[in-house]
């Protein structure tokens, strides 16, 4: 028969446990203000970079006058004037829609019921979505690269982007929420997380299908570096924003239409470019038969096949076009057509921020850690979009606020290390910049798209 153990050992044990409780009940504190100490030691950079960048747009906003909308910007104020007067998702002949994606006219529509039917009022909406991509951007280069309140200054007084929030059109929104979904991916854990991040990368192919292209480099980016679970939360996030849209296509349209219709005339005008170029919108020789369809679906399925029988019996042609397309993304002298560098046919702002981003991304040290990689997947996956479809100075504002990260690292590397040649890059783009502010040299530029 086994003895009682002594009261005083039973009492040790009690005082032991009692001893480790308190223990870990004092340590939680701790942990919650370590796990809070980033944002705490990052919340007075943040609030200077907002305010920079806020007051910047919102100057600038000020400061102009607007010209009528025209094209896209019409479509966007269409459609959310619509839905802002209870109409629904329609044209302006009153038929259910989906040529555009949905994401900015509903934003555009909340700020019209809200505030009235005056563009004003989303261009000072953009301009705080504007600056809190500038912090974004801070945020996420002080990840990254440790050089996070260069890049957040950079981007708050990068002119593209101030300039982009006056524009009635999906690129600041878009930039917003693709530098979101790369936010949440790298820095955030845990099961919410990783679906909120689903749903932002959802907002934001439905604010922009070209973020389609990003899809499979980001799966592949979490399922290399063992994020497989993970993953299937991300998907389910996306598959939470998408399904809505695309049940309410198939019962408006009777039709699978999971982004838009829109997809169809721009790859068409890609490859069977119209006489003004790429950008401009042109059915020369889509034959009789389109215009006998009465389905937008199906007159965008009709041009998505005509372009496919020009590739299959042009593929050369198909080959330089995409190299045209994606000089066009990254061209520089986009002054001759946007007034962004003052007066310069050269745009002096991208050439620097090119200039430092190539020597950030070639001279980084940390260029082979998983976060890196996935910037240049972004990046990668824009330049193939920018192929199949074509690209554009406009298009390539979304990606700017990336490049922005690493020009901030390029930077600091060379006025570290190698301060002359940061200075002979400087020296260079502003050379460009003085001579094609004061001398015209269109006649080149003509030879040159004649020659290619």
């Amino acid at each position: 028969m086994s003895m009682p153990p002594p009261a005083e050992s039973v009492l040790q044990r009690m005082l032991t446990r009692s001893t480790r409780k308190a223990q870990r009940l004092s340590s939680a504190p701790r942990r919650s203000l370590a796990a809070l100490r980033p944002f705490t030691t990052a919340m007075p950079s943040t609030v200077c970079i907002f305010a920079l960048a806020i007051v910047l747009r919102l100057v600038f906003i000020l400061s102009i006058t607007a010209a009528p909308l025209e094209t896209d910007a019409r479509d966007y104020d269409t459609l959310g004037w619509q839905l802002a007067q209870g109409k629904g998702y329609m044209n302006s002949d009153g038929a259910p829609t989906a040529y555009r994606p949905p994401v900015y006219p509903v934003v555009i529509g909340l700020i019209y019921f809200v505030a009235g039917h005056d563009p004003v009022w989303v261009r000072w909406v953009q301009a705080f979505i504007g600056a809190w991509t500038c912090v974004l951007v801070y945020l996420l280069t002080r990840i990254v690269f440790k050089n996070g309140i260069l890049a957040g200054l950079v981007a708050a007084m990068y002119p593209p982007l101030i300039v982009g929030t006056a524009e009635i059109l999906t690129e600041t929104l878009f930039a917003f929420l693709l530098l979101a979904v790369v936010y949440l991916v790298v820095s955030k854990n845990g099961k919410w997380w990783r679906i909120t991040s689903g749903v932002t990368l959802g907002l934001a192919l439905l604010t922009r299908p070209m973020a389609v292209f990003f899809l499979p480099f980001l799966g592949y980016w979490m399922f290399a570096n063992g994020a497989r679970k993970d993953l299937a939360f991300v998907a389910l996030g996306f598959v939470l924003v998408m399904t809505p849209w695309t049940a309410r296509n198939y019962a408006r349209l009777d039709a699978f239409v999971p982004f838009a219709n829109v997809g169809g005339l721009t790859l068409y005008n890609s490859y069977i470019v119209p006489p003004g170029g790429f950008g401009y919108n042109s059915l020369n020789g889509v034959g009789e038969a389109y215009f006998q369809i009465d389905s937008e679906t199906e007159r965008s399925r009709y041009l998505v096949g005509q372009t496919r029988l020009f590739i299959s019996q042009n593929p050369l042609q198909a080959v330089k076009l995409g190299a045209l397309k994606l000089l066009h993304l990254l061209y520089p002298f986009d002054g001759y057509w946007s007034a962004v560098s003052f007066g310069s046919k050269y745009n002096v702002f991208w050439g620097m921020i090119v200039s430092f981003a190539l020597f950030g991304w070639a001279k980084s040290e940390k260029r082979r850690s998983r976060d890196v990689q996935l910037l240049g997947l972004l990046l990668l996956s824009f330049l193939i979009g920018s192929v199949v479809f074509y690209g554009s100075p406009r298009f390539r504002l979304p990606l700017e606020p990336i490049l922005i990260s690493f020009a901030a690292a390029g930077m600091h590397r060379l006025f570290a290390a190698r301060r002359h040649t940061a200075c002979l890059i400087i020296v260079v783009n502003l050379m460009l910049f003085f001579l094609f502010r004061h001398f015209e040299l269109r006649e080149a530029f003509d030879y040159a798209k004649a020659w290619l």
